[in-house]
């Protein structure tokens, strides 16, 4: 019973996971930087929380940690550069 209590927890953790780096690829594309901002602080604690998950190798969690912390890169360059980025600033196109 106990471990498919814990089956279920690291499936949910990484799903969750999934589905806030999606969130965070798209709100970075639509350059909403407020919200790409809200999801790079919060995957890497979901991630942490993968990480120390029981059933994981460790090619695994190693992976997963070295994404954790590109995560984390991208939050310091979305805190830094982006969000000083207006969501208005597109290519535009020459008139000439």
């Amino acid at each position: 019973m106990i471990e498919r209590v814990r089956l279920v927890d690291r499936e949910t953790t990484y799903w969750t996971l999934l589905m806030w780096m999606k969130n965070l690829r798209q709100a970075a594309m639509q350059r909403d930087w407020p919200r790409a901002l809200l999801f790079a602080e919060e995957c890497p604690a979901v991630g942490e929380r993968l990480v120390r998950a029981e059933g994981l190798s460790r090619s695994e969690r190693k992976s997963l940690r070295e994404r954790i912390d590109n995560v984390r890169v991208l939050h310091t360059f979305i805190r830094d550069t982006g969000s000083s980025d207006s969501t208005s600033r597109k290519p535009r196109r020459s008139t000439t």
